[in-house]
Order: structure tokens, then C-alpha cells, then sequence
């Protein structure tokens, strides 16, 4: 690394150990994402068909959906299960639904990857065009000589041997000039190195060869064609589209990117096959184009990952974003989660692969089974995610409703619990930290950091939970169901809308505390936010009347684990900081009774159609 590149690698540790989390970047934080609302921009459907149809049995996909339910750490949220290109399953882990776009981190390589194969298709690009011929202008005029190597073939294999990589992405507002100027660790072509900046690129030599934004290139080539009417791609401070990351599909969507290259890059349209990405290209992306040294051990194709012996390849995302494809099989396979899994090989691939890359399907159709059916629909309409980290503890039991007794003919009124009537109204001052509604992966990942929650106040009506807290100088609403069921609210952090289901259950912890456990799924990411809300008394807690502490899903140590992939936390500056950090993405705050401070107007509920 460069002079320059190590004093902002010092700077930027020194900030994250001093918690200025809104200095890091180089950059300020500039709203991109769009608000969401459901049923805007339909997409086109799929075709469905009976499992038994397509010589699967409804009762052999209920046995997977209870195995994924119970699968530990997988956290999923939506899945479709593909045969002859008919929709023969799906189950969405309710809050999630099938209207709602998902973040696909690295899934988004396999799409830009798709760009590039239709620009080389109508020459823009080659893949033997070097980066110094496409950005003399990002280059100094002294260089590695290695860099005069780098083609979009290396990028496109994950050689490309450049040392820039998604840190590079917060210190540096230019991003090509970060990478055309960084150092060359490798020999190109030489040494696998999974690297998002190499996608980066890729888009941007899209973008710069078609004089048109990656999204506007994509509309009518792919998008259009395919019927995908919701999307959304985050883009670089220079208004490029990340390549590497930023993409957001709704779940079926992401299906219908393996499906085309399950059918060669072919798909119908108006009752037409029309050849949307080269069969060539399709057959070179899908063969294991990266071996050498560190490259994986099944093959990585053109940003397209090897699975299994047997033909198998998938794109994926970071916290168990999937696209798998299974030729032998004929069926695709995708998946929406907020895994615990950082890479690709996980427990929800190995799933699959167990129940449907083998031999137990049938290659004609099998008669139909209602009871089988009825047990498939009833086990997919009762996912819920994270089921049991909601569950009573033991002893804890679960608080009955008061209620007055009216005549005869009448309807009960409900009413509230105790517990409710207790806390109802009151509000709390926390202490300074850095416990926000945003968990800590959305805020460092989109720069969104707001210094945390000042004060909550704690509103009860019959079923609902609502929390009034002040966060980032802004009141924010949050609706949360105490019954089991989810209720729906948006959150606006930092000028980003987001779409959140939430639930909330009393507890009671060894001390004998109330406590109030707060899930939010944040609908469009893998992301989950877990609040528990401990009420003390003031004599044991050094005179505080609230302890709260902050959890997420994915874990702790997979976000710490993430950042460690692209920092070197090594030494004893490095403990320190990952001390830090852990105390960062896990807070913990006091507070205090209070009284209700006058706030800005507060966020619009929004609560759809489940």
C-alpha cells in the first residue's frame, strides 16, 4: 500500500476506535433508496405448477420447508423452488412476502457479469480490453507495470491481483482512480482473490464504453424482457452503479436470473424464445475459469460460483442471498436470508444440494396427493422468522389479558396487561451510545450512522406495542405486535426509507426484571435489529430505571468478521479496535424517567397488506 493509502487506513482506525463513525467516510452519506410500496412496479409472474406435475413430491418439499425452518443459524426468509422452469413451492418467512425487494450484496456480481456478456456481445467490450486502455485518465504517469496486464478477463475471474478492495470504498471518493493507483500485490491471472472492486470496475467499463448508467443499459436487455419491474442498484459517490454490491430483486426475481441461464441464456417473450445473453457466454460463465492459486476448490466461473460434482453453480450473496442452478435436476432454487453463513458454502446450499442435486426426483409426473397438498400449503403458510427467539422462557410464562365483563350478547373490550398498564406512558433518557434502531451492518455498509437513541417512551394499546423514540435529532414511530403477529411501520434513518415488521413479547429475567424483547426485520435486507428493553429498580441498577441492550442478526461476530476480511485488526492496536467495535455493534445504554422532549415531526406509519 501506498504512502497516502496508509495514513488513511491510520485515520480511519483511529476514528473507529475513537466511535466518530460519522467521519469515516470520505465522503458524506447521500440518500439512495427509494421508498417502497407494495404492488408498485408489478413484475411479471413465473408459471406455476403442482409439485407432482413436475415429479416432485408435495410431500418430499414440506419435509425441506420443516428442515430449513429448524435449520440453525440460516435464518431464511424466502425461497422458490423451480422444476422446468415452473414454480412448484415457495414459502415466505413471515413479516417478508414476496412483493418486497431484497438487498443481494454479491449476488449482484452475477448481474453485472450479465452486462458484460451482452456488451461484448454487441462490441463494446472484449474481454481481452485492458484497464489502462479503458481508464488512461484514472492512471498516474508512473505505474506498476503489471497493471498494462490487466484485462476484464481477470477482473471477471477474480485475478485481477490489484490490492484495492471494498475499504478502498469508504476512504476514497474516486474508486476507479483508487484502483487503477493501488498496489498490485500479484502476478494477473496468477492468484485467486475475491475482490468487489474488481465488479466495480466491470460496471464502470460498462457504463463508460455504453455512455449509459448500468441500470439503462440493463432496462431493455434484461429487466424488460425477463418482466422484472422493481429494482433498484445503490451507486458509487460518482454515481455509478457498486457492481459488486447495491442491487436490490424481489425474490422471484433473483429466480429468474438462474432460470435464464438454466436455459442458455434464452427466455420467452410474447410467446417468443429470444436469445437475451449468448449460449457461448452463458457456457464460458458457468465452467471454472479461476484455477490457480486460491482458487476455490469446486471453481468460480464468470463471477458464478462451482457447486457440487455434479454441474451444479449458484450466484450468492453475503448473508445467504442465493440463485442456485441444478442442470442434472433441471430446477432453480432461490433464497432470500439473514444467514450467519458469511460466504458461499453454507448450510442452506448444502440443503439444497442434500434434497435436490441426487437422485430421489422423478423424471416424469407423479399423481397427485391433496392430503399432501393441504400438509405442503398449511407448513409454508406458518413460517415465521426467527420463531423461537421469541419463545417464553421457562417460567417466564405468558401474561394474561384483563378484561371487562360486560352482559351477556356483548363483546369483551380488551384491555391492557399489567405490565402494559404499568409502563404505559413512561419515558426514558438513555446515556450517550451507540445503540441505534439501524443495525450496525446497514449503517457501516451505507455510511447511515446517527449516533444512536436519546430518549424512548412506551405506548400500549391491545395487540400493538408502540415505541416513540428519538434518534438522530428525529421521533420515529415503531409498531410492533405483542400477539405473535407482526405489525408494519417505515423507518426513515438518515434520509433512507425502510419497511420494517415487527414483534415484541414480555419476559421475565433471573432477577426477576420485566423485560420487553423488540424484534425488527428490516423487509428489504438481510438485517435484523434486536432490542431488549430491561425495567429496574433504581437500588440495583446505581440509580438507573432502564437498561437496554442491542443485538443483531446477522451476529456480532459475523459483522466483526466482515470488516475483518478487508482490515488488518492484527497487534495490539488492532485488539484495541476490535474492542471497540464489539462494544459499537453490541451497545448497551441506562436510562433514566424522564419527560417527553419536543421532537420533529415524526415518521408517517405505513402499515400494508400482510
Amino acid at each position: 500500500m501506498d504512502i497516502l493509502g496508509q495514513v488513511k487506513m491510520a485515520d480511519f482506525l483511529l476514528k473507529l476506535y475513537r466511535g466518530e463513525l460519522d467521519k469515516i467516510s470520505a465522503y458524506p452519506h447521500v440518500p439512495q433508496k427509494p421508498p417502497f410500496s407494495p404492488g408498485s412496479k408489478p413484475s411479471v409472474p413465473l408459471p406455476r405448477a403442482t409439485p407432482e406435475s413436475q415429479g416432485v413430491s408435495a410431500w418430499y418439499l414440506e419435509s425441506f420447508f420443516q428442515e430449513l425452518a429448524g435449520l440453525e443459524g440460516s435464518n431464511p426468509h424466502s425461497v422458490l423452488i423451480l422444476r422446468h422452469g415452473k414454480v412448484i413451492a415457495e414459502g415466505h418467512f413471515r413479516p417478508y412476502n414476496p412483493q418486497c425487494p431484497h438487498m443481494l450484496y454479491s449476488l449482484s456480481k452475477t448481474v453485472t457479469a450479465t452486462a458484460v456478456g451482452m456488451a461484448v456481445r454487441e462490441g463494446l467490450l472484449s474481454l481481452d480490453d485492458r484497464l489502462v486502455d479503458i481508464f488512461a485518465d484514472k492512471m498516474t504517469p508512473i505505474h506498476n507495470p503489471r497493471l498494462n496486464q490487466i484485462t476484464l478477463r481477470h477482473l471477471l475471474t477474480m485475478q485481477s491481483g490489484i490490492k484495492f478492495n471494498e475499504l478502498g470504498s469508504v476512504l476514497t471518493k474516486d474508486w476507479a482512480k483508487g484502483f487503477m493507483q493501488s498496489e498490485i500485490v500479484q502476478e494477473p491471472g496468477r492468484v485467486f482473490s475475491y475482490n468487489s472492486m474488481n465488479s466495480y470496475m466491470l460496471a464502470a467499463a460498462v457504463v463508460r464504453k455504453s455512455g449509459q448508467s448500468l441500470t439503462e443499459f440493463l432496462r431493455p436487455r434484461l429487466y424488460e424482457p425477463l418482466g422484472i419491474g422493481c429494482y433498484h442498484w445503490e451507486t458509487c459517490p460518482l454515481g455509478i452503479e457498486k457492481g459488486g454490491w447495491g442491487l436490490s430483486l424481489r425474490p422471484e426475481d433473483i429466480a429468474k436470473l438462474g432460470l435464464l441461464y438454466l436455459q442458455g441464456g434464452e427466455w420467452l417473450v410474447q410467446g417468443a424464445w429470444r436469445q437475451i445473453l449468448p449460449r457461448s457466454w452463458v457456457d464460458d460463465a458457468v465452467k471454472n475459469q479461476a484455477a490457480g492459486e486460491g482458487a476455490p476448490h469446486e471453481g468460480y466461473g464468470y463471477h458464478i460460483w462451482m457447486c457440487g460434482d455434479k454441474g451444479g453453480y449458484d450466484f450468492n450473496g453475503i448473508f445467504g442471498q442465493y440463485a442456485i442452478v441444478l442442470p442434472r435436476q433441471d430446477m432453480v432454487v432461490a433464497v432470500t436470508a439473514g444467514s450467519q453463513n458469511l460466504f458461499p458454502e453454507g448450510s442452506i446450499l448444502h440443503l439444497v444440494q442434500r434434497y435436490f442435486d441426487g437422485e430421489q426426483l422423478s423424471a416424469s409426473a407423479l399423481r397427485r396427493d391433496k392430503r399432501a397438498d393441504r400438509a405442503l400449503a398449511r407448513t409454508t403458510a406458518s413460517l415465521r422468522h426467527l420463531s423461537g427467539v421469541l419463545a417464553p422462557r421457562s417460567g417466564s410464562g405468558t401474561e394474561k389479558r384483563w378484561v371487562l365483563r360486560l352482559p351477556v350478547g356483548k363483546k369483551e373490550k380488551p384491555r391492557l396487561t399489567r405490565r402494559e398498564s404499568r409502563y404505559q406512558g413512561k419515558t426514558y433518557d438513555l446515556e450517550k451510545s451507540f445503540g441505534s434502531l439501524l443495525p450496525f451492518v446497514l449503517q457501516a455498509v451505507h455510511g447511515n450512522f446517527t449516533g444512536g437513541m436519546r430518549q424512548v417512551r412506551f405506548r400500549f394499546l391491545p395487540g400493538r406495542c408502540l415505541l416513540e423514540v428519538t434518534e438522530g435529532g428525529r421521533l420515529h414511530r415503531v409498531m410492533a405486535g405483542t400477539g405473535g403477529k407482526p405489525a408494519y411501520c417505515r423507518l426513515n434513518i438518515g434520509g433512507e426509507d425502510y419497511l420494517v415488521g415487527a414483534v415484541a413479547q414480555w419476559a421475565t429475567d433471573e432477577d426477576g426484571h420485566d423485560v420487553l424483547k423488540v424484534l425488527l426485520d428490516f423487509l428489504e435486507t438481510p438485517d435484523t435489529r434486536i432490542i431488549k428493553f430491561i425495567f429496574l429498580n433504581r437500588s440495583a441498577a446505581g440509580g438507573s430505571d432502564l437498561l437496554v441492550r442491542f443485538d443483531e442478526l446477522p451476529s456480532v461476530k459475523d459483522a466483526l468478521s466482515l470488516l475483518g476480511g478487508v482490515v488488518s485488526l492484527q497487534g495490539g492496536a488492532g485488539n484495541a479496535v476490535r474492542v471497540r467495535l464489539k462494544r459499537l455493534i453490541s451497545p448497551k445504554a441506562a436510562g433514566h424517567a424522564g419527560h417527553l422532549i419536543k421532537q420533529e415531526k415524526a415518521e408517517p406509519e405505513n402499515k400494508p397488506g400482510e
